[in-house]
């Protein structure tokens, strides 16, 4: 069995770069025929990427090769990692962060295996790469999982037009990038084109852009937005002079209206202080919406719900909205629902 573990392990150092958080070794697993030890990794995703039988397969060549490892991933929801883990179904590696899976509670449980020695004995160059960040997983000295990001994985391409930037502006295109090395493509385009985005992108701006990038291989599309008005900025915080900021950036890029978002309840938005937890403080909504008002002339708006959890009587909209119109907002877009904070996904 120790032999095992020491494969899982050293099966880390393979795969570590395709990781997209803590994954941690339990126990040991089968072996092929052939000798071939056989890991069962599980990984958390709400989708399955659509290049992940190409990457492993890839993977496994290289990792039976070196070590005589392969790996067969599952891609799982959360309800579904949390039934393995409260059911002690058998894995050798698993997903694992603060908000799924936690690390430290179940570490502390004795379900993951102790690797400090084995990490560095068996994968000393994994160990060499991760570093200081070895840090981020240890637990009264010791280590039971591997911190990793899933940047360290993940090429970015981008997608450029060689018809437009070479054929009608004269410029090249080099087969390797950095991510500043656009900047003279983007400004480009947009002199030709000032009313227009040059580098398409989801409302999380360039760090959601470069967090959705789950393939090994990802590409960000090269395609502007078209010129359509009215465009309302949508922002989330709860510290006024950020949200000046913001607002005053968002008139400069041309946008025609500053939206406040106290309606999202996702229990990432919660932790970062913005979304529908904000209706339990509008005197700090109110704070943020005259220093957004302080720092643009476009109007500012706020998007709520009706309610959160239980408070979703009248008084409570009333007195919510009230506030910010003493503040000087005037338009208010209402999801009508109530947002639930407490007790449900």
């Amino acid at each position: 069995m120790r032999s095992r573990i020491k494969k899982t392990v050293a099966a880390l150092a393979a795969a570590v770069t395709i990781s997209s958080a803590v994954s941690v070794p339990s126990g040991c697993s089968a072996q092929d025929d052939d000798g071939t030890v056989k890991l069962r990794w599980v990984t958390y995703s709400t989708a399955v990427p659509a290049d992940i039988k190409e990457v492993i397969a890839a993977a496994n060549a290289y990792s039976k090769e070196k070590i005589g490892v392969t790996v067969e991933l599952e891609v799982q929801p959360s309800e579904m990692i949390n039934l393995i883990m409260a059911s002690g179904e058998y894995y050798d590696m698993i997903f694992t962060c603060e908000w799924l899976n936690p690390y430290d509670t179940n570490a502390a449980k004795g379900l993951y295996y102790d690797i400090t020695d084995l990490v560095q004995s068996e994968t000393p160059v994994l160990y060499d790469t991760i570093g200081d960040y070895w840090e981020a997983a240890e637990l009264h000295g010791r280590l039971y999982g591997v911190p990793v990001l899933k940047d360290m994985g993940t090429e970015m391409m981008y997608r450029l037009n060689s018809d437009y930037f070479e054929g009608e502006k004269g410029m090249e295109i080099p087969e390797f990038m950095d991510f500043a090395d656009i900047e003279p493509y983007l400004a480009a385009y947009k002199a030709d084109y000032p009313h227009k985005y040059p580098l398409a992108m989801d409302k999380s701006g360039i760090p959601g852009m470069t967090n959705f990038m789950e393939r090994i291989i990802g590409t960000v599309i090269f395609v502007p937005y078209e010129d359509e008005h009215p465009r309302a900025l949508q922002l989330g915080g709860s510290e006024p002079h950020a949200l000046a900021a913001c607002a005053r950036l968002g008139e400069q890029w041309g946008y025609d209206e500053i939206n406040l978002n106290c309606g999202c309840p996702s229990p990432r938005v919660q932790r970062g202080a913005f979304g529908a937890a904000l209706m339990l403080d509008a005197p700090l909504v109110a704070d943020c919406v005259r220093a957004m008002q302080d720092a643009t002339s476009l109007p500012v708006t706020v998007k709520h719900r009706i309610g959160i959890d239980g408070r979703d009587d009248y008084a409570f909209v009333r007195d919510f909205v009230g506030t910010l119109y003493e503040a000087g907002c005037r338009v208010f877009i209402v999801h009508a629902r109530s947002a639930w904070l407490q007790g449900l996904s």
